[in-house]
């Protein structure tokens, strides 16, 4: 029968959960997002309605704790991508593609918690400077995601 083992290998890892009488995987991003998405819920309530009186830099210190845990995991995946011979490329763009993410994300929230916090004089437009970018790599990756095809192949046709 199968080991009861709470984690698997799989570039990262993976934890195992029972559901019923089956193991599921479960891939620890979910796991982050959910507890993320449930800690900063509970923080940024109990802020709105003055039940605490924390700094808005406490109420995303989740956020911040998960960017960094997910930052960690792609590095522990672009080493064992490494180590285990994979293209230099393949590995190095991966990595590329968390820190286009993590890296705009973790500004944009920053430079919040501190207009909020009343610790900078920015406009709202420089606030949110780091997420317009994140939303155009998005949209760049929406053009060139297309099965099987390359980035010459996919933008040919807005030439």
């Amino acid at each position: 029968g199968p080991q009861c083992v709470g984690w698997l290998e799989w570039g990262g890892r993976l934890l195992l959960r029972l559901h019923g009488s089956v193991w599921e995987v479960v891939d620890p991003r979910s796991v982050i997002g959910v507890t993320t998405t449930l800690l900063f819920t509970i923080l940024l309530g109990l802020k709105l309605d003055n039940k605490r009186d924390w700094s808005w830099y406490t109420v995303f210190t989740p956020l911040w704790v998960a960017d960094g845990l997910l930052a960690y995991f792609a590095v522990v995946v672009f080493l064992r991508l490494l180590a285990e011979d994979v293209h230099v490329l393949s590995a190095t763009a991966l990595l590329a593609v968390y820190a286009a993410v993590l890296l705009p994300t973790f500004f944009f929230q920053l430079k919040l918690a501190q207009k909020l916090e009343g610790d900078t004089d920015v406009s709202w437009n420089t606030v949110f400077v780091s997420l317009y970018v994140l939303e155009g790599l998005a949209l760049l990756a929406a053009f060139i995601r297309r099965q099987g095809d390359v980035v010459g192949h996919s933008l040919c046709c807005f030439r």
